[in-house]
């Protein structure tokens, strides 16, 4: 049977989550997304769209970014400590990852994969694929309702370091017609 998309975090509310600090942050922006207990199947699959900026002083700042399962705790996909461009202000940054569920129940598993896309100025990215380690099942339960997040934490915060998302759209890509 055909799918299609659909937005399931609607409406997209502009709203824009910053973190300032040194210890990992949920700076998913309103409407945070909660996958239903039971409601994923196997092959089941999701698309996380988030973007937003940064900004540096001259002290340099180490970044990890990514996409989260139920709060901040189960990583799906991110990238490892990345050096960010200093003396940045709002730069951009631009994730998109895909999963797809392939078991089910309280040892249920996903697969997944996407990149990260962080500016090193108001023109020029460095392309990270994400996850940034070997691509492997990530085990998730899926008998108990749970969020997906974006958090970030900064290596340290002298100067105006911060890192803001300003949308996060997530798309089912399995619903059916």
């Amino acid at each position: 049977m055909p799918g299609y998309d659909s937005l399931v975090n609607f409406p997209p509310i502009a709203g824009a989550v910053t973190a300032t600090t040194t210890t990992i942050t949920d700076i998913t922006p309103v409407p945070v997304y909660t996958i239903p207990a039971g409601t994923l199947t196997v092959g089941s699959t999701y698309r996380v769209t988030a973007y937003g900026r940064y900004t540096t002083g001259t002290t340099a700042t180490n970044l990890t970014l990514g996409v989260y399962y139920g709060g901040t705790s189960l990583l799906l996909a991110g990238i490892a400590t990345t050096a960010m461009t200093i003396s940045q202000t709002n730069a951009p940054w631009h994730l998109e990852y895909l999963f797809t569920v392939r078991s089910i129940g309280t040892a249920g598993t996903v697969y997944g994969h996407g990149w990260v896309d962080l500016g090193t100025s108001l023109t020029a990215t460095t392309h990270y694929p994400i996850p940034s380690v070997t691509n492997a099942a990530i085990s998730v339960d899926t008998t108990v309702n749970k969020t997906i997040n974006i958090a970030a934490t900064l290596s340290q915060v002298t100067g105006p370091v911060t890192i803001t998302c300003d949308h996060v759209l997530i798309e089912n890509l399995s619903t059916l017609a």
